[in-house]
């Protein structure tokens, strides 16, 4: 079991249309202003770190921060440019 200080994040990829169902209580970030979005701004994603996922995000596909990183660095996701 890992402990609670070194628990990995868990990453969610939502679309724009979804900004105002987040809940930023119950996630890492604070405001639509800290989140991180996809270079054509019709995505961003969110992270949280407890066990139990928030309700809003309920069956939404999850990532760990590795697979989250090797979708940033590819390109043809749109989140970065070359």
């Amino acid at each position: 079991m890992i402990p609670d200080n070194q628990k990995e994040n868990t990453y969610i990829i939502l679309d724009a249309s979804d900004l105002s169902s987040v809940d930023f209580s119950l996630i890492n970030e604070t405001s639509a202003n800290t989140l991180r979005y996809n270079l054509d701004r019709t995505k961003f994603v969110v992270k949280y770190d407890d066990d139990v996922t928030p309700a809003f995000l309920a069956g939404k596909t999850s990532y760990t921060h590795t697979q989250i990183t090797a979708h940033f660095a590819d390109l043809s996701n749109g989140w970065i440019e070359e």
